[in-house]
């Protein structure tokens, strides 16, 4: 299983950045950053939602998880609009237990927004 996931927009580079923070915000999901590098065509997208970040970090022992936060998509304009992100899914069966389950519902998560755009 790839550890990186991409998706090809059915839309152009802006209409996709657009479409993509729609779907976050419609989810519960806060953008708190994007990373700028339009001349190099590339934005990368930043989002967070707090109940399932707080799932995670609520317990001491799971703090090496923040490593992997916030979550990310790059939104790349090569040969066409690309979205890439981490595929939690293939993480969430790496780790296993209690973070796993989380990884899960974050995969489901991303791949829901990410529903938007095929």
């Amino acid at each position: 299983m790839e550890l990186v996931k991409s998706v090809r927009s059915r839309f152009g580079f802006e209409e996709t950045l657009e479409k993509l923070r729609k779907a976050c915000e419609e989810r519960g999901w806060n953008v708190v950053n994007e990373l700028d590098m339009r001349d190099a065509g590339v934005v990368i997208v930043e989002i967070c939602k707090k109940e399932l970040a707080g799932k995670v970090l609520g317990k001491k022992e799971n703090c090496w998880v923040a490593a992997m936060m916030p979550c990310r998509f790059a939104v790349c304009d090569r040969d066409g609009v690309y979205v890439y992100s981490m595929n939690m899914e293939a993480f969430s069966s790496m780790i296993g237990g209690e973070v796993g389950e989380v990884l899960r519902e974050v995969a489901e998560e991303e791949n829901a927004i990410l529903g938007c755009l095929v």
